[in-house]
């Protein structure tokens, strides 16, 4: 942004400072005693809820300037604060003023990269979750088990899914062996 010093009354100019929004300085001199200092820089500017400014971001969308002028006329300095279209001299009336002349624009991104460590951690996770998925929906999970007491052979079996099978192939397994077939607990519930 570049400003001029000026004299309100006369309009006359001491001088152009041009700001680099990025990198500002603090002080700017311009010719036969002249200077400018920049007291605070807000690049996004707002008041906040105590009447103050401040800035919502480092982007410059709305810059606004706290300046000191300094001039042979008024050595201790004059504060301004300037803001687009808006100045505010909060010590009274200044004999002086800064004045907009003109603006470079860039494009500017607010995007901001960051680097997650922990995403090993969650893919880890999600990939022992899928092996649960997988072995819970895809694999069956048949047990069988045979105990023999007192003379008599039990047999029982447990799966997860399809016991059609199950029982088919322990139909197959017990044919011709005199051991009988277990009873189905499903179908002898709704025998009753």
């Amino acid at each position: 942004m570049t400003f001029a010093l000026s004299n309100k009354e006369t309009k006359q100019e001491y001088g152009n400072l041009t700001i680099d929004l990025n990198n500002p300085k603090t002080q700017y001199k311009l010719s036969d005693g002249y200077e400018v200092e920049m007291l605070s820089y807000f690049p996004d500017f707002e008041f906040n809820e105590d009447g103050e400014p401040a800035t919502k971001s480092r982007i410059p969308n709305n810059p606004g300037f706290i300046f000191k002028m300094h001039t042979p006329e008024v050595p201790n300095g004059e504060i301004s604060f300037v803001a687009i279209q808006q100045t505010i001299e909060p010590y009274g009336n200044n004999q002086n003023k800064m004045t907009f002349k003109g603006v470079e624009t860039i494009n500017v991104s607010g995007l901001t990269v960051r680097k997650d460590l922990t995403l090993w951690i969650l893919a880890l996770g999600g990939f022992i979750f899928m092996v649960g998925v997988i072995q819970g929906s895809y694999w069956n999970h048949r047990r069988i088990w045979i105990y023999q007491k007192n003379g008599e052979v039990w047999i029982a079996a447990h799966t997860n899914k399809n016991w059609y099978s199950l029982k088919r192939e322990i139909s197959i397994a017990l044919d011709g062996t005199g051991i009988k077939e277990p009873i189905d607990q499903l179908t002898k519930e709704t025998d009753v």
